[in-house]
């Protein structure tokens, strides 16, 4: 199979400058947001993803012709990333990665974008006759040593193996015992006890949100987002493609729905794999930190301690001095003075050259964004804060407290500011 067109959904500014600050053209990489003002889901984001790329790179072909000649991959990277602000603009996609240090070919300058590309070549080399399209999400990174040779089937979804107790708070693959895995049902998030049952006679698996979709699949999706897939025009309406549909799929699903049910469904697990999920703050240090300690074999570090500390510096000028004791702190381009005194739980992103005396206490993030005229805003937030919720609301939180506190200690007044 060929590799696949990639079709990445991001904020509206980052769709916009996609060529210019990324350099990733047509016809290999098309960008697209929602509509403003509506929200589509993740079903609805996947068919308004592939429609604009077909009418971006379609050249007058009929929209079911074009899908045929060539696979497409969507990754769906857009949304407020109100939980890693230091990426939100461009989307979180975009986040530099650093070289893992026991493997090989990778660049300095990689993005999750460029392993989750090269992950998505990987599968699709693998990948069934029939399959015409890819969908995952853009903040999780999966890793598998040697992908296997995927079933056949209209969807068939990369799962991974965990404890009843971990897939509980995931969406869960039920499936046949014996290869192909056919899929029997699909549960959002259920409960160890369901979990522990059901394994007595089904294969359980969590869902990667990484999926593949057969033309067949594809029909049954625009169907549900009220858009003709033969003669497609307007926007599709919402619905949610983990949930909504992913729960009617199989012939023992809960849901009743003759045009999904009917799917054939398999899962394929993927052995020795990972998931590293990159959604906040914390996600992006603990995922990055896990991935560079992957290998615990000294020969392979140059004969250097085997564990990576958590800390992570790309792109950057430090003068401060980093001691053992701090912890969790990502530096990325950004100039970091001689006067700085640091602690743990930071993001510092986009700072320029200083001599500022600057103290951070835990869970500080300091952010600097350039304006047009060549100022800066400097943008401070709480590692763990989610810009959420009314300001005066005791649960809304800036800098690890109370929104309303921090104002009120500080001798500012929410409304006036």
């Amino acid at each position: 199979m060929p590799l696949p067109q990639n079709i990445v959904s991001l904020p509206p500014n980052g769709a916009r400058h996609l060529a210019e600050t990324e350099g990733l053209t047509a016809p290999d990489w098309v960008a697209c947001c929602d509509p403003e003002g509506r929200r589509l889901g993740s079903g609805g984001g996947t068919v308004h993803a592939l429609l604009a790329a077909w009418r971006e790179t379609g050249a007058g072909q009929a929209f079911p012709d074009w899908l045929r000649a060539a696979p497409r991959m969507v990754i769906h990277a857009g949304g407020l990333s109100r939980r890693l602000p230091a990426y939100a603009a461009a989307g979180k996609v975009f986040t530099p990665m650093p070289v893992w240090r026991w493997s090989r070919g990778q660049r300095l300058d990689q993005s999750l974008l460029d392993l989750q590309a090269e992950f998505s070549a990987r599968v699709f080399e693998r990948a069934p006759a029939g399959i015409v399209a890819g969908v995952a999400s853009g903040d999780v990174l999966l890793r598998c040593p040697k992908i296997p040779e995927l079933p056949p089937g209209d969807m068939v979804a990369l799962g991974l193996w965990v404890s009843s107790e971990r897939a509980s708070r995931h969406g869960v693959f039920f499936c046949d015992r014996r290869p192909p895995h056919t899929l029997r049902f699909f549960l959002q998030k259920p409960s160890p006890a369901t979990i522990d049952a059901q394994a007595r006679n089904r294969l359980f698996l969590i869902d990667s949100g990484f999926w593949l979709l057969s033309e067949r699949a594809l029909r049954a999706l625009f169907a549900k987002c009220g858009v003709d897939f033969d003669r497609p025009d307007g926007d599709p309406q919402f619905h949610e493609l983990y949930s909504d549909f992913g729960l009617a799929l199989g012939p023992e699903s809960p849901v009743t729905d003759p045009a999904i049910n009917g799917l054939d469904a398999a899962v394929c697990p993927l052995p020795d794999a990972g998931f590293h999920h990159f959604g906040s703050g914390r996600d992006l240090i603990s995922s990055t930190l896990e991935l560079q300690n992957l290998v615990v074999d000294q020969r392979r570090h140059g004969g250097t301690s085997c564990r990576h500390p958590s800390v992570f510096i790309q792109n950057a000028k430090v003068a401060a001095r980093l001691w053992a004791s701090q912890a969790n702190i990502w530096i990325e381009n950004t100039a970091i003075g001689g006067h700085w005194t640091l602690s743990r739980d930071h993001i510092l992103t986009g700072i320029p050259d200083n001599d500022w005396e600057l103290h951070l206490p835990p869970g500080a993030c300091l952010d600097m964004v350039p304006l047009a005229d060549g100022r800066v805003v400097p943008r401070v937030y709480g590692m763990d804060d989610e810009f959420r919720g009314p300001l005066g609301d005791p649960a809304t939180l800036w800098l690890g407290r109370p929104a309303a506190q921090w104002l009120a200690e500080r001798g500012l007044d929410g409304a006036a500011a």
